[in-house]
């Protein structure tokens, strides 16, 4: 997956033959030589970085964009730490979601959100919830990773007619006047957790 952003490019790159599956890292532009964003591997992206540009071919899938990109971590300071070593603004944070979950949000363009999930209260087994589940708590051992993505799809009846029962039925976003359909990963032998919305219906605050 490519993204375009505000200070150039982000890629995120799935696995390769000799890696455990999943996504593995990203690279970015405009940020320093040696760090890490958000503790995730990133290579320092050094091509040019075009406008983006309208294209007329669109999938049958009906996938617009991305939306956000979720990343899950069991310390969210140093996770902190690390997206400010980088220059990266966080744009708000909240633990009133979902129990136990505490979410930071960082935009680093106007198209894609960063969301990141970690524990509101370290757990003392030092184990998290099954990582299977957003709403599940990272325990304070796991380490920043990538876990999943959030595409926009203008038409999602549509997206859910071309993939039938490999996406869930639609249902209410926690976003006012958004839709939300899961991928069913285990129907696609995947393991990295896939969502569509419908687009914004306004601005996102963040």
């Amino acid at each position: 997956v490519l993204l375009e952003q505000g200070n150039g490019k982000s890629r995120i790159d799935g696995k390769h033959d000799d890696e455990a599956p999943g996504l593995v890292g990203w690279a970015w532009s405009g940020v320093p030589e040696g760090v890490d964003v958000g503790d995730v591997h990133t290579v320092v992206w050094k091509g040019d970085s075009p406008e983006p540009q309208a294209h007329e071919f669109k999938h049958p899938n009906g996938v617009d964009g991305v939306d956000h990109v979720v990343l899950r971590s069991g310390d969210l300071s140093q996770v902190k730490a690390s997206f400010a070593a980088c220059g990266v603004e966080m744009r708000r944070e909240r633990a009133d979601v979902y129990p136990g979950i505490t979410q930071l949000f960082y935009r680093p363009s106007e198209e894609v959100i960063i969301e990141v999930v970690g524990p509101t209260e370290a757990k003392g087994d030092g184990q998290g919830g099954a990582a299977s589940s957003p709403l599940a708590p990272p325990g304070p051992s796991e380490q920043p990773n990538l876990w999943g993505i959030t595409f926009v799809a203008s038409d999602l009846e549509g997206t859910k007619a071309f993939l039938g029962d490999n996406l869930s039925k639609l249902r209410k976003a926690k976003q006012a006047g958004r839709q939300i359909a899961t991928l069913r990963n285990n129907n696609l032998g995947m393991n990295v957790a896939i969502a569509l919305m419908t687009p914004h219906t306004s601005k996102a605050n963040l």
